[in-house]
């Protein structure tokens, strides 16, 4: 009995610690024995449990965890899903920016008008025809044939604009004259039909 009771004060005396549960909950791996390897462990990543002077439990858990799932990435197998997903992923944000790009074209198709197969003479055409023209429609055509026949052919486009309400608006006589509306056969400067489908290309 005296020799058992001796044999416990010595590992009390002497002992470390490192086998006590407390330590053994919180620490992984023998105590750090000096500074320049607690500096290595926490450069490795791992915290540093400041009572025992050693690796937190913990932290060395979570530090094996990232490791194994960087080695897993690492894989080839791992890497080419990877790569294909990458791959897919990029397939389909330049497929909707294709969609995009077609939804924006066939708007502004929808938007830009007309041009006629045949110039449409403002002094010359027909109601019929001038209404044709984008921009013009049938209460326009009637406003040019009266406007025409109360004061005469029109000398040019300045003087359409001015006697033709309808035409008055800048956008309106560009996209008519786009259309292919003349005034003595020529079309409003910088909106010959031409121009407007170079623009479109």
């Amino acid at each position: 009995m005296a020799a058992v009771v001796y044999a416990l004060l010595l590992a009390g005396c002497g002992g470390d610690g490192t086998a006590s549960q407390a330590y053994q909950q919180a620490c992984h791996g023998e105590p750090l024995p000096h500074q320049q390897a607690i500096y290595q462990a926490e450069a490795d990543g791992y915290r540093i449990n400041s009572r025992y002077r050693c690796i937190d439990r913990q932290s060395w858990q979570e530090v094996q965890a990232a490791m194994a799932r960087l080695e897993h990435a690492r894989r080839p197998e791992v890497q080419a899903r990877a790569e294909a997903a990458a791959d897919a992923e990029h397939a389909q944000r330049l497929a909707r920016i294709a969609a995009r790009a077609a939804a924006r074209e066939q708007a502004q198709a929808a938007v830009m008008p007309r041009v006629l197969d045949k110039p449409v003479d403002a002094n010359h055409a027909s109601r019929e025809q001038l209404a044709a023209v984008c921009g013009v429609d049938a209460d326009g055509a009637e406003v040019i044939v009266l406007a025409r026949q109360q004061g005469g052919p029109f000398t040019g486009w300045a003087d359409l604009v001015h006697r033709v309400l309808p035409l008055s608006a800048a956008q309106t006589a560009v996209a008519a004259s786009r259309c292919g509306l003349t005034v003595n056969g020529h079309s409003l400067a910088g909106a010959a039909p031409s121009e407007h489908t170079a623009a479109g290309d």
